[in-house]
């Protein structure tokens, strides 16, 4: 009952405070909803829809509009939905692996760093309205599939090993690196259990059919679109940066940092264990130390804002990993009891795979995170005592609790201060978001209200395209997009891009274009039209005219066609 209760306050609290400020008018968020809306519709995805990741998330999401309607508010509702089925099965994960005070600790960790958490200007890193929906569907997928292999491997019904072979196929039509993730850790399992594999062969047929009809229907475009993203150089430079490899000395403070407060919080446990097992502790002192454990280590873990406390996870789930290799190697005919453990980390280091030297609930970290905070959480409270003197198990549970309790309420001051920031209201029949007031103390918050509110004096009919990007702009006030491309980035229009647009908006030109000046750095660009996409700027220049201008310094600039 308390576990219930405790999860069900966190997870109110976090609607509460961030309630309708999820999302991003301007970025990824509005690409999301606009390729839903289209494949609702009967457009067929990587043919009349752009979309770089596997079919699941837009034809569920796709599924969703159809049956309740193109609104906002219905996958704001599926992405909370995910979060709660998210969190459950991370407890009842931890419950097989651990005890409930860990699946209570880390479930309600999971809402707050990663369901919910709010670090960046964009809050397009929630589990709410994600920057893609294949990522939490697809890890929801992932996790799921680890649950149940655990559940089979130590239960021994085949139902569960077929179930959790279904969720890696879902998993696989997600996104990719998340089925690498999952399918990582059947491999672990093939290869220490060798199972029959007729569940991976039925779940392999699945797969590879749903992947087969668009073949059928597109031929090789198939890989064009669905890879083209991930493989085009242009993405290299972004994607080093959150993995940390772009300048890797950069991260070193950071992941020095995090190794000492881990150290820290590890010897305070050992001096208080040796303390608690001398034969002159009073009753009382147990109490003693372990309140003198919990306020140590969240002192500890308090000290470290938001983007420095998890670095040294990757390395400590990597030492784990091979500690727990060799437990399973020793372990002889009693293999079966420690592979549930082996699994889940082998699943907890291959999610950090994307982010090693970067890792935390920030950026790409909000789905790939909640296996390895499990993962913490089992070494903190399970792990941990059996290599102390005493074993002291309660000592171990008040220093995680004090550790878990500090992390989570840096993150919670960190994204209670960003969610203050968002009291612009956007309020259509498409429906209402809350977008951030100000970036740095320039008004972008208005600037995209007032756009809104102009482009939906315009009747539904009207086409229009938002350059570099800003679909969300067009979705909001009931316009159309063209194209099927709903982001310009500079990896985007890599290779044939360009020309493909450029053909489509010479056939058909939209009615109005819509110009947002972000900044592109974070890209390795100086803009739309500047070092990249000058056929299309060129294109524009030619054939349209400035309409409006909104926002300081023309920050969206509207254009309309040139009068014939």
């Amino acid at each position: 009952m308390i576990p219930s209760l405790v999860l069900a306050a966190a997870f109110l609290h976090n609607l509460h405070y961030s309630w309708r400020k999820w999302g991003d008018l301007v970025v990824d968020s509005g690409r999301e909803l606009e390729v839903a809306k289209l494949v609702g519709q009967g457009a067929l995805l990587y043919r009349d829809v752009r979309h770089y990741y596997g079919p699941l998330a837009p034809y569920l999401d796709g599924a969703l509009f159809a049956l309740f309607g193109v609104h906002a508010g219905v996958l704001m509702a599926a992405g909370v939905a995910s979060a709660a089925a998210m969190a459950v099965l991370l407890y009842l994960l931890a419950r097989r692996l651990s005890d409930r005070v860990t699946a209570t600790v880390v479930a309600t960790a999971f809402l707050y760093l990663c369901a919910f958490g709010h670090y960046y200007f964009n809050a397009i890193f929630t589990w709410v309205l994600p920057y893609t929906y294949s990522a939490t569907y697809a890890m929801l997928a992932a996790t799921a599939s680890l649950y149940l292999l655990v559940r089979y491997v130590q239960e021994g019904r085949r139902r569960d090993l077929r179930l959790s072979v279904a969720a890696l196929a879902l998993a696989a039509l997600g996104k990719p690196e998340v089925f690498a993730v999952a399918a990582a850790t059947h491999l672990t399992f093939v290869a220490t259990e060798r199972p029959r594999l007729g569940a991976y062969a039925a779940g392999a047929a699945a797969t590879l059919a749903v992947f087969g009809v668009f073949w059928l229907a597109l031929g090789p475009r198939l890989l064009d679109d669905y890879l083209s993203f991930a493989l085009s150089a242009k993405f290299r430079p972004s994607l080093l940066l959150h993995m940390g490899l772009a300048d890797w000395t950069q991260a070193l403070p950071s992941l020095w940092a995090s190794a000492r407060a881990l150290g820290e919080a590890v010897l305070l446990l050992l001096v208080l264990a040796l303390v608690q097992s001398q034969p002159w502790m009073p009753a009382w002192g147990v109490w003693v130390t372990g309140m003198l454990g919990a306020a140590g280590t969240a002192v500890v873990y308090g000290r470290l804002d938001v983007f420095t406390q998890w670095r040294v996870l990757p390395f400590l789930l990597a030492v784990l990993l091979a500690q727990q290799v060799a437990y399973w190697w020793r372990a002889g005919t009693e293999r079966r009891l420690a592979l549930p453990h082996l699994l889940m980390l082998v699943f907890a280091l291959a999610s950090l795979g994307r982010t090693p030297l970067t890792t935390g609930a920030f950026h790409y970290g909000f789905y790939l995170l909640p296996v390895p905070l499990l993962a913490f959480g089992v070494f903190s409270f399970r792990y941990l005592p059996g290599w102390l003197p005493g074993r002291p198990t309660r000592l171990a549970a008040a220093c995680g609790v004090g550790l878990f309790a500090a992390v989570v309420f840096r993150h919670y001051q960190t994204s209670r201060a960003l969610y203050d920031r968002h009291n612009t209201v956007v309020r259509t029949p498409r429906g209402a978001m809350c977008i951030l007031d100000d970036l740095a103390g320039f008004p972008v918050g208005r600037a995209y209200a007032d756009t809104v509110q102009l482009l939906s004096r315009y009747p539904p009919e009207t086409r229009v395209l938002v350059i570099p990007e800003g679909v969300g702009l067009t979705f909001m006030s009931g316009l159309t997009s063209v194209c099927g491309m709903h982001s310009f980035m500079p990896q985007e229009l890599d290779g044939p891009f360009e020309d493909r647009l450029l053909a489509c908006l010479t056939a058909a030109p939209p009615d109005l274009v819509v110009r947002v000046g972000l900044n592109l750095g974070e890209q390795g660009s100086r803009g739309f039209g500047e070092d990249y996409a000058q056929k299309v700027a060129t294109w524009i220049v030619a054939h349209y005219e400035p309409l409006a201008q909104i926002g300081p310094g023309g920050y969206v600039l509207v254009l309309r066609r040139h009068p014939a």
